[in-house]
């Protein structure tokens, strides 16, 4: 089964082969930076899954941190993934995805940093860092 999606202007299209392994929410400081709000969404696949299949000139990257490369379309500025050098496992942003992953949010990760201003008002688990998806 093949699942789609694209950046905010179209130039970008990509897809995967496999349901997400993990959807949760990112509250640390660098995509509170990055997506300019107090989290963002991230949908985990394996890096084996992800083919960009139009526009991989447009895609432009940013070492966020010394394990971390992020993507964004450099036409429209659409993030579309983070990857963690020491796994293979690929985050695309959820709000990317053209599709219905299957299932909703799990937790949130990252809380310690959270944006002070925003109050996490659900019955998610919280985790301090990663939380283990597997």
């Amino acid at each position: 089964m093949k699942m789609t999606g694209s950046c905010c202007c179209g130039n970008i299209h990509f897809e995967v082969i496999e349901k997400p392994k993990y959807i949760g929410y990112c509250h640390c400081s660098i995509c509170q930076k990055i997506h300019g709000s107090p989290f963002s969404a991230f949908a985990a696949f394996s890096t084996s899954s992800f083919n960009i299949i139009k526009g991989s000139e447009c895609l432009s990257y940013f070492q966020s941190s010394e394990n971390v490369r992020r993507s964004f379309c450099s036409n429209c500025g659409s993030k579309i993934i983070f990857e963690h050098k020491l796994e293979k496992t690929i985050w695309i942003s959820a709000g990317s995805l053209d599709f219905d992953p299957g299932f909703k949010a799990r937790s949130h990760m990252f809380t310690d940093s959270k944006a002070p201003w925003h109050e996490i008002n659900d019955d998610l688990e919280k985790h301090k860092q990663f939380p283990n998806y597997t």
